[in-house]
């Protein structure tokens, strides 16, 4: 019975450190694009740099967390990048404000990060192989 616990233990550890890992990455994400309006202001940076900006910061910050933690954050930062690369044809088609903007990556990553947790949960419950298969 206490093998199965430690081993319960650290698969939990384990699954906090992704979660907290994958938090920060929704949190700076979040920071760099509500500092989006300013640069572009400040710097007098047009949409497609603004663009570059953001994948430059992911691409840099999710490389580093990428050697710390997995190969799954990896998966996270491409999909904001290409979230990122759609935000002008995003802004041009439905007419959003730069606050807007944001809040479509927001609500990207919130999203996956809740499926992250569900699948997560459901691998617990089910068995991962049984979810996977």
């Amino acid at each position: 019975m206490t093998a199965m616990f430690d081993s319960n233990r650290k698969r939990w550890l384990a699954l906090i450190v992704l979660c907290l890992g994958d938090l920060m990455i929704v949190l700076d994400t979040t920071i760099v694009n509500v500092a989006l309006p300013s640069i572009r202001e400040d710097l007098a940076f047009t949409e497609t740099s603004l663009v570059w900006v953001v994948n430059a910061y992911m691409l840099t910050y999710g490389g580093f967390l990428l050697l710390g933690l997995c190969l799954g954050d990896l998966m996270i930062v491409l999909d904001t990048t290409i979230v990122n690369v759609a935000l002008p044809s995003i802004r041009e088609d439905l007419a959003f404000t730069e606050t807007s903007l944001v809040w479509v990556v927001n609500a990207y990553m919130l999203t996956y990060g809740g499926f992250l947790l569900l699948g997560g949960r459901l691998g617990d419950l089910y068995g991962q192989r049984r979810l996977f298969l």
